[in-house]
């Protein structure tokens, strides 16, 4: 019997990794198969998450039939009114918005360029979009602005031209949202590409609280956009938006006020301070 063993035990050892090898390799498909799956769905999220991907699927949409339809939401709403944020950073630090140090930012490979806003807005104006205003972080730090501004206006002037349109026979609204610090610079060629709309945002007349509320000094060149954008009423609508707030500014309320005597087609509005959990509200 021992002999038997002996003999037999090589054949017993070269079996044994022979189904070794197999179920190795039995494994190592497995996990081939299950990598490959892995990386499809990967890959396919991936696709998903893109901006082509998504405006793709955008376009194959079929379009409204009637003006009941277009951009309608559940409680049956009509909506015409669009805004685009160009980006997230800016050029204050206001306390009640961000940190000191700011906040991480996206890539620049993940913000939309001009070409995909463009697209996008095409697509909302078709829908019926009237409307269009451009916001940020601070939207003329993108170098482009005025040529997106121009985008805009011509596609919402090709959708009024349309035969059939029920768009308003107004001029287009293109808007903009602002700090101010740079409109000065900008805005010629702005009013110029089609900007028809600016909100300029300020909450203190008063240098000193200007700089401790944004942490930059700048209040004068606010001061200077308001007033070349007031004397350009004939061709932009110009509105101050003014973040009240106790204890800071309330005491200025009036001087607010007072400044549409001084510019008589200025639209100032009082909006209440945005409750976020790190700007101590």
């Amino acid at each position: 019997l021992r002999k038997r063993l002996r003999e037999e035990s090589p054949m017993v050892s070269d079996f044994q990794k022979q189904q070794q090898q197999q179920e190795e390799e039995v494994e190592k498909k497995k996990k081939e198969e299950d990598y490959s799956v892995e990386t499809s769905n990967n890959n396919e999220k991936e696709e998903k998450n893109d901006v082509f991907y998504i405006l793709k699927q955008l376009e194959n949409l079929p379009p409204p039939d009637d003006s009941s339809t277009i951009l309608t939401d559940s409680y049956g709403r009509h909506h015409s009114y669009l805004r685009i944020s160009l980006g997230e950073r800016c050029n204050l630090r206001c306390q009640y918005c961000m940190p000191p140090e700011g906040i991480p930012l996206q890539p620049k490979s993940e913000l939309l360029t001009r070409q995909e806003i463009k697209h996008l807005a095409s697509l909302f104006v078709q829908a019926g979009v009237e409307k269009i205003r451009l916001t940020g972080g601070e939207p003329l730090l993108r170098h482009d602005v005025v040529d997106i501004v121009s985008d805009m206006s011509q596609l919402l002037k090709q959708k009024q031209q349309q035969p059939n349109s029920n768009s308003s026979p107004s001029l287009p609204h293109v808007g903009m949202t602002t700090n101010a610090i740079t409109l000065p610079r900008f805005l010629p060629d702005l009013v110029d590409a089609g900007l028809t709309h600016v909100n300029i945002s300020l909450d203190t007349l008063n240098a000193d609280r200007f700089q401790q509320l944004t942490r930059r000094p700048g209040l004068s060149k606010v001061l200077r956009a308001l007033e070349l954008a007031s004397n350009m009423s004939s061709h932009l609508q110009v509105k101050l938006n003014c973040v009240v707030m106790r204890d800071f500014n309330v005491d200025e309320l009036v001087d607010f006020c007072n400044l549409t005597l001084e510019y008589p087609n200025l639209d100032v509005r009082f909006i209440e301070w945005m409750p976020f959990a790190d700007n101590g509200w």
